[in-house]
């Protein structure tokens, strides 16, 4: 089994990596590509009224130049990254999450790369992504690889299947200059940015062909 855990819509990222093989898990483990179409978890489904709201009540309340919401139907990311001041746009969202109902009803997500996520309050993220697969697919090892500080829970839970379950995995983060600290302090290991990336999955693969 191949499979695409993001926080992205599960179409953005099918269309984005495109191979019909592989199994897309998107919105932080909210939706699943199958068939030709999204399909939300029963959980979320409830929730795209408040995402909607949500928006409306914050886009008045962050003027500030440079920030942007990006709806996704069940979850919504508010993006501050082109803000000249970060530290200012993000205490601007907070304070404005705040004062926003729908929004405040809503998981603020650990933060990523210059976003804040919001989700519907439910127990779900990539790990539960990753967990369900498992389950599914009856799996006995993987490995996960992973850049951003959401994929913290992906990593956490490859951690717990290997304890509990019959399964043996490793937690891989990608390092780059925006990697967060904490994202290399969950990993087993850490490869150095997308080349060697490249690199290791060749060596999987090859090696995988040669134990079979």
């Amino acid at each position: 089994l191949v499979a695409a855990i993001s926080g992205r819509p599960a179409a953005e990222a099918k269309n984005m990596i495109n191979i019909d093989e592989i199994v897309y898990i998107g919105n932080h483990g909210l939706e699943r590509w199958s068939e030709g179409h999204s399909e939300f978890t029963q959980d979320a489904q409830a929730y795209s009224k408040v995402i909607k709201a949500a928006i409306e009540e914050l886009t008045p309340l962050l003027s500030t130049k440079g920030i942007s919401i990006d709806n996704k139907r069940v979850t919504a990311t508010i993006h501050y990254r082109l803000c000249p001041d970060h530290h200012s746009a993000r205490q601007d969202i907070l304070a404005a999450i705040e004062n926003s109902p729908h929004a405040k009803s809503l998981r603020i997500m650990q933060e990523s790369k210059y976003a804040i996520n919001l989700l519907p309050p439910v127990r779900v993220d990539k790990g539960t992504g990753i967990l369900d697969l498992i389950r599914e697919y009856n799996l006995r090892g993987g490995v996960y690889l992973g850049d951003d500080i959401t994929d913290i829970y992906a990593f956490r839970a490859i951690r717990a299947a290997t304890r509990n379950l019959d399964f043996h995995g490793f937690a891989i983060g990608i390092t780059s200059q925006e990697m967060p600290e904490k994202l290399a302090e969950e990993a087993d290991f850490t490869l150095n940015g997308v080349d060697d990336v490249e690199r290791f999955l060749k060596w999987l693969s090859q090696t995988a062909v040669e134990l079979n």
